[in-house]
């Protein structure tokens, strides 16, 4: 039944076969947790499964080109970096003044929790706790961030020069917030983006502009050094040995997912927590609370959306030689995926910027559209 589900003329793989794996991994691991441990962790379920419909509901969207992509995505950085600094205005923060402050103290999550008061309030007037919404708007800003980053790093440019000068503002401001929200696993995917964007232009002899990303960036650090002095490298210093307790954090859930495994590798044990947190890893997470055929699910997951990026490369390859934004794009944007459900939230649910990645990635991948260098755009039937 499952490679009917999943190929359709022949071996030819369906564009929505993910995200039928996916839903067929949420009934399946609802169900045998639910006979293990009752009704615990059944909010992470509940979870895969929203994202699973938002997913599907975006792959159903009718993007006329490219660009309409690229424009959602510019509105997108200016209306999250406007939420940000008119929040702080109303909550009568400088915050310019704040930021600096915030280097010098290192202390993220009150610098989150005051910059975005007034917006807390609007939505959550009772909010007391700063750490119990802090941790999770810090990750989702900076993964939202590294995601518009990476759409906006490879689309193709526009007729109007407004739209590409406004695409320019949107990066620089993305790679600002990245940096200033410092989540690990942001960094890593906004650091995985620039790399293979490096690649494709040396792939397209296009040394130029490496040169000049290289020269903004040796620049704008020089400028910091310069007037941060050693209070920037403080904290990047002490961002990085954040990081790195919570890197020991998920090392000490890993092992002790493994202990839960070799206690009932076939059938799994249900849902399981390690200091409050289900495991923070999507994998894991599917072996202990689904047993092998959850697993298995997960990987066939993984499995598909790399056979899509090869398939569709084959195909690309077959117009123009040289010509690989798109392919470029799909395999950041998977890379997205792949980040956010091994080293994200609890259960590895790929919400917000994970989900979104996989669905842009479906989106485009249906469409089929090869990127253009005199902005047309041919289509490559996936």
């Amino acid at each position: 039944m499952l490679p009917l589900l999943i190929f359709q003329n022949g071996f030819k793989i369906r564009i929505d076969s993910i995200l039928i794996v996916l839903f067929l991994w949420v009934v399946w691991t609802a169900v045998l947790m639910n006979a293990r441990t009752g009704t615990d962790g059944i909010e992470i379920i509940r979870m895969w499964l929203v994202e699973t419909v938002f997913a599907y509901t975006i792959l159903n969207c009718n993007i006329k080109s490219i660009i309409s992509l690229k424009v959602i995505s510019i509105l997108s950085v200016f209306v999250l970096s406007l939420v940000f600094v008119s929040s702080a205005y109303f909550a009568g923060i400088d915050l310019i003044g704040d930021t600096l402050n915030y280097i010098l103290t290192q202390d993220r999550s009150h610098f989150l929790y005051y910059t975005l008061k007034s917006t807390f309030n609007a939505f959550s007037p009772f909010v007391t706790d700063i750490d119990e919404y802090n941790s999770a708007v810090i990750n989702k800003l900076a993964a939202s961030y590294s995601l518009l980053y990476t759409v906006l790093l490879f689309m193709p440019k526009s007729n109007s020069s407004i739209i590409n000068k406004m695409n320019t503002v949107a990066i620089g401001l993305s790679t600002v917030f990245i940096l200033l929200l410092f989540s690990t696993s942001s960094v890593l995917m906004f650091l995985f983006s620039t790399l293979i964007y490096a690649k494709l232009r040396l792939k397209q002899n296009k040394l130029g502009v490496i040169i000049i990303m290289a020269i903004i960036g040796f620049v704008l650090t020089s400028i910091i050094i310069v007037f941060a002095g050693s209070d920037i490298v403080d904290y990047i210093l002490y961002q990085l040995d954040s990081d790195i307790g919570s890197r020991q954090g998920r090392i000490l859930q890993y092992t002790g997912a493994l202990r839960y495994i070799q206690q009932s590798p076939i059938f799994g044990i249900g849902y399981v927590t390690f200091d409050g947190s289900a495991v923070h890893n999507w994998l894991l997470f599917s072996w202990i609370a689904g047993g092998i055929v959850s697993v298995l699910l997960s990987i066939i997951v993984y499995f598909l959306i790399t056979a899509k990026v090869v398939s569709i490369k084959n195909k690309i390859s077959k117009y123009e030689k040289y010509n690989f934004d798109l392919i470029y794009l799909l395999t950041a944007l998977s890379f997205i995926f792949f980040v956010r459900t091994m080293v994200g939230g609890a259960g590895g649910v790929a919400s917000g910027a994970g989900m979104f990645a996989l669905a842009i990635f479906l989106l485009l991948s249906k469409t089929g559209y090869v990127f253009k260098s005199n902005n047309t755009q041919a289509r490559a039937s996936s």
